[in-house]
């Protein structure tokens, strides 16, 4: 049987967290591992993870593109590179799993 998460789209939660945050496996790096490696640093933007976005999303929130962006909600923050992607669904950001804690600002989160 599926149950609706807690934090879903439509949720009480998403009326002041709007966006539901989806986590794919990325093609850069095998989960954490490599993470330090050339292709997967190559594939960051200012030594951050992109979060893709789209267009209509990032315009509401006056975000363009390669833009360093707070992504938060109650149980922390990180920094994560605005990626704007037409074919993105509205509502909806995705930031790859496995990215390593390299805070530039220990004040974030």
């Amino acid at each position: 049987m599926w149950l609706e998460p807690g934090e879903w789209p439509g949720s009480d939660i998403a009326i002041r967290f709007p966006l539901y945050v989806s986590s794919n496996q990325p093609a850069h790096r095998l989960h954490s591992q490599d993470d330090h490696g050339v292709v997967s640093v190559e594939a960051k933007v200012q030594e951050r993870e992109r979060i893709r976005i789209s267009a209509s999303d990032a315009s509401d929130r006056s975000i363009e593109n390669g833009m360093i962006v707070r992504v938060f909600n109650d149980r922390g923050a990180c920094l994560a590179a605005a990626w704007i992607d037409e074919g993105l669904e509205v509502g909806v950001v995705e930031l790859p799993t496995g990215a390593w804690y390299f805070p530039a600002d220990s004040s974030v989160g």
